[in-house]
């Protein structure tokens, strides 16, 4: 029987996880996530390439985007942050499926003729918190 010798002093001096301890930490967290998710916003953003011709820059979206193009003013080119305002829509094509606008901007910073580069409108800025409250709608 030497197999179920058990030391009681050890068993006594047993740490034993406190549980209200560990939901006292669970609702801290829980706290401290929500805070930041009030606090913290996110954005949105379409990424595509667009030309400079005759001081407009000119980009090609998906139909379904440009009037989110027409609801904000904040985009980056070519790694440099400015401010747009849309003058007009140009003609329209068909590609896979997909009706693409072509849109014609004014942007507020100085940008070289022919210029070609990157542009990344941002969109659709809220809080996390009403993120995740809309995906349970």
């Amino acid at each position: 029987m030497p197999d179920f010798y058990i030391n009681y002093d050890k068993l006594r001096r047993l740490h034993i996880i406190k549980f209200s301890v560990l939901i006292y930490i669970l609702i801290f967290l829980l706290i401290v996530l929500i805070y930041f998710a009030c606090h913290l916003s996110i954005e949105r953003k379409i990424i595509t390439y667009g030309i400079i011709e005759n001081e407009l820059l000119k980009i090609e979206i998906n139909e379904n985007l440009s009037d989110k193009i027409k609801n904000n003013n904040k985009l980056v080119f070519n790694n440099k942050e400015m401010n747009y305002k849309v003058t007009s829509f140009g003609p329209s094509k068909i590609v896979d499926n997909n009706i693409f606008v072509e849109i014609n901007l004014v942007v507020d910073r100085y940008v070289y003729p022919n210029e070609v580069g990157k542009v990344t409108i941002y969109y659709d800025k809220q809080k996390i918190i009403d993120y995740i409250l809309e995906l349970f709608r």
